[in-house]
Parts: structure tokens; sequence; C-alpha cells
């Protein structure tokens, strides 16, 4: 967590292609997970090791939320019985 606001560093396929800010797409799992528990932390650093090549079909969006959203849950106590797997 940091002090507020967010962090983003992303390394490896397409990171020099993705936005480091709110409009990243982790982030905005993360924000609708945080949403759902009803929580939101003061800030935090996110770091993205991207293995998933971007727009060629293999499900690098698909995680990218579903990371998001389990970084969420993992954020926030109780986050697995505010979001479970069903959920998420």
């Amino acid at each position: 967590m940091t002090s507020g606001g967010i962090e983003v560093h992303v390394h490896g396929c397409g990171a020099d292609e993705v936005p480091r800010d709110e409009s990243h797409l982790v982030v905005r799992a993360m924000r609708m997970g945080f949403r759902a528990m009803g929580a939101e932390p003061q800030g935090f650093s996110l770091l993205c090791k991207n293995v998933i090549p971007h727009t060629r079909g293999m499900g690098s969006s698909s995680a990218a939320i579903v990371g998001g959203l389990v970084l969420a849950r993992a954020m926030v106590a109780g986050g697995n019985l505010l979001l479970d797997d069903d959920a998420i």
C-alpha cells in the first residue's frame, strides 16, 4: 500500500503499450472488486509482469480482470468472505 494514489509498474509483453494510471485494466478490475466489498484503500502500488501477449486472443484481458479482482480480495480483511470465487 502507498499513502495515497496508485503506482503502476509494468514489465514483460506489451509493457510499453499499457497505461500506468487508473485506466490500467488490472486497476479497473481492482476498483470493481473494492466497490463490491465496500472497501477502498488509500492507495497501492501495483507491479504487473505480463507474460500473455496482448491483442492475440490469448486471454490477456481476462487474466488482468481476474487477477485484479483476486488482488482486491486479498487486500481487504475478510475479502474471501465478501467476494467469494463464485462472485469473481
